[in-house]
């Protein structure tokens, strides 16, 4: 992922990378048109109309049971390297965290501060450091109740950084970042807003309206906002507790299969690059590490070198 990949890509080289498809650990090329991510969700639509009939159903019926499963308290393998194993979705506490003033409450989602802010095409900000300011600030000037949870995978970096926003920004109403997403949902939020994140899906499956600040893996579809300038956004957050939209379900659950479960499907390989006791959950999450092309992969064992020779041989026959 990184500036080798750019390079390379934007010199026609064809780049690949190891990912978990929750059966196998696999090589995939990175898609050429974005050359560092390689679920091609700019192409979701027309992947989708691609399949049969009876096929569309099948995958449809994938997608509502993974969302459903994702806000019950499910980690799958689209999160689990984020939250590290651990959900959002939990059944919350006995405390009530939203306050009852009469007035629209709407959530903001914050990133890692230290994540790539420009995994996917383009994005309204510079980085998360800056969204965050922007949108806080911005939301300080309107008569809404904004609430602010922080990443809940967040590195030791990010915890002075939240802190300096408490700061900057008293009108915000800070909530932990363990605090369950389902009690924010049943006691009443009117609005979403998010850089790119899963939620984007998660809240729009749940009925919430989200505002993305970046191109995102639910680009194509209309069951989230995706304001395209700084004017537009703009216009968002001013009327934040006001926004409606039409989320078309059938479009949801054909999203949720593109996104969560097509890119983890079996491949149909013939070799399997690591044996089956190894293909864990946490090899899952850390699918491009290097310990693991290190412990697993390339190992200076002759039956290692057979196999991952065998598994590369294969995959080259097939590739193009």
């Amino acid at each position: 992922y990184g500036i080798p990949a750019y390079v390379a890509g934007s010199m026609g080289i064809p780049v690949f990378t190891f990912t978990n498809t929750g059966e196998n650990f696999v090589v995939v090329e990175l898609d050429k048109a974005i050359n560092y991510y390689y679920i091609p969700y700019h192409r979701f639509r027309e992947i989708f109309q691609s399949l049969p009939e009876e096929e569309k159903v099948r995958c449809r019926a994938l997608g509502q049971e993974a969302l459903e499963q994702r806000v019950q308290g499910k980690v799958d393998l689209e999160i689990a390297f984020m939250r590290r194993g651990t959900s959002g979705y939990l059944r919350g506490g006995q405390n009530r965290l939203l306050q009852e003033t009469g007035r629209p409450r709407i959530l903001v989602m914050l990133s890692c501060f230290f994540d790539a802010p420009h995994i996917y095409r383009w994005m309204l900000f510079p980085d998360h450091w800056s969204w965050a300011n922007y949108i806080l600030e911005k939301a300080s000037d309107t008569p809404f109740d904004w609430y602010v949870k922080p990443h809940p995978a967040m590195l030791e970096g990010d915890f002075p950084l939240v802190e300096e926003l408490k700061r900057k920004f008293p009108k915000m109403h800070f909530l932990d970042r363990s605090v369950s997403n389902r009690q924010i949902v049943e006691e009443g939020v009117n609005a979403l807003f998010t850089p790119y994140g899963t939620a984007g899906h998660e809240f729009a499956h749940l009925g919430i309206p989200v505002v993305n600040a970046a191109d995102n893996t639910r680009i194509n579809y209309s069951f989230n906002f995706h304001p395209k300038t700084l004017e537009e956004y703009d216009r968002f957050i001013q009327n934040a507790g006001n926004l409606k939209i039409e989320i078309n379900r059938e479009e949801l659950a054909e999203f949720a299969y593109l996104n969560s479960v097509y890119p983890y499907e079996y491949r149909g390989k013939n070799v399997q690059l690591l044996p089956t006791e190894t293909l864990s959950f946490r090899i899952g999450a850390d699918a491009n590490e290097s310990w693991v092309f290190d412990q697993y992969i390339l190992g200076e064992t002759e039956e290692k070198r057979k196999k991952a020779e065998a598994y590369f041989t294969d995959f080259f026959s097939r590739y193009r």
